[in-house]
């Protein structure tokens, strides 16, 4: 099965050698825009983000909501809409147990309601 990984900056060359010598396609996206997802899922059976933030302080940062939420959910609708049959979302370090114990957990569990609704419609 191909395997395309998703990147949301060119800034790491190291990492996309590795993946590229793993036989991996590399699809470049803008995390702030659901139509960029669109193209790099095409098609995709299994969908898997890691998408998170790079602040290592959890707490009510901007960035949390931004990205482990809002893009989290754009990728998780638009694979949706490719037809992926599975869409993994690596979330929380405790998952739905850390639901209301910080902001960063807060932003990863609205996502994955929203792409859970998501798929319930689909």
């Amino acid at each position: 099965m191909p395997v395309v990984a998703i990147l949301k900056d060119r800034s790491c060359e190291a990492d996309q050698h590795r993946l590229s010598a793993l036989g991996v396609t590399l699809a470049f996206v803008d995390a702030s825009r659901i139509e960029s997802y669109a193209q790099a899922l095409s098609g995709s059976q299994i969908a898997i983000s890691c998408m998170a933030s790079r602040n290592v302080h959890v707490d009510s940062t901007d960035d949390f909501w931004a990205i482990d939420r809002d893009a989290n959910i754009r990728f998780g609708i638009e694979a949706v809409r490719a037809g992926a049959k599975q869409i993994i979302l690596v979330a929380t370090f405790e998952g739905r147990d850390s639901r209301g114990l910080t902001e960063f957990s807060n932003a990863k569990e609205s996502a994955v309601d929203a792409i859970g609704a998501a798929c319930s419609q689909a």
